[in-house]
């Protein structure tokens, strides 16, 4: 890949991030009733997007690994 298509990819995936963290932060804001400071908001948004990513990194490294123990049948 050039330069271009990983800037590309990389702003389509901080993108994704940024949307993803403001329906987080509302949905906080719509379940929480107690009116918390926005650096509380900000902090739990943080966790709970770092556990989404976690949990991308692990399907992402399984999918590799399967890929990679496939056997294929010699013809």
């Amino acid at each position: 890949m050039n330069i271009l298509s990983k800037i590309g990819f990389a702003l389509i995936v901080f993108g994704g991030l940024i949307f993803a963290g403001m329906i987080i932060w509302g949905f906080i804001q719509l379940f929480v009733h107690v009116n918390l400071p926005w650096f509380v908001q900000l902090a739990i948004t943080a966790i709970i997007l770092g556990i989404i990513l976690m949990f991308v990194s692990v399907l992402y490294d399984r999918s590799r690994s399967v890929k990679t123990e496939e056997v294929h049948e010699k013809v």
